[in-house]
């Protein structure tokens, strides 16, 4: 996204077609994890709708591109801030992304603490559960850390 930016501020068609090159690189591995990390917190047919409504807000994220890329283009300096705004959308989904592997971890380690297995319910259920809760065996018992 960067290199495209660069690119069209340059006006040099061959560093375009490069940033291109290598963000369609990047597209298809954060396709493989985000289906990776959908599988990891859904299961049966929660994960159809969860992959659905993914591919619905990219989707939504073209047609807000395609709305708002002309109104910057032409009240804002050009095609070239336009171009910009990537870049900084991708920064952004960089953060979310280190967001969503913070929590993951988080939950990973919570499930393992009370000796779960990493399935999405008991996944989802070790995130939301509290930290000062006692931790609890597959009855539903409190027990000591060294059981």
């Amino acid at each position: 996204s960067i290199l495209l930016s660069i690119g069209v501020s340059n006006k040099s068609w061959e560093v375009m077609y490069l940033g291109r090159f290598v963000f369609g690189l990047g597209a298809e591995s954060l396709c493989v994890a985000q289906s990776t990390i959908t599988s990891d917190w859904f299961e049966g047919k929660d994960i159809a709708f969860a992959m659905g409504i993914g591919l619905s807000i990219s989707r939504l994220g073209s047609i807000f591109n395609n709305i708002t890329s002309p109104k910057v283009a032409n009240s804002r300096g050009g095609i070239q801030s336009a171009f910009w705004i990537g870049p900084v959308l991708t920064f952004s989904s960089l953060f979310a992304a280190a967001l969503i592997i913070f929590v993951d971890r988080r939950a990973i380690k919570k499930l393992k603490k009370r000796g779960g297995d990493v399935a999405s319910t008991e996944l989802t259920e070790a995130l939301l559960e509290d930290d000062d809760a006692p931790v609890r065996n597959e009855n539903n018992n409190p027990c000591s850390e060294s059981d």
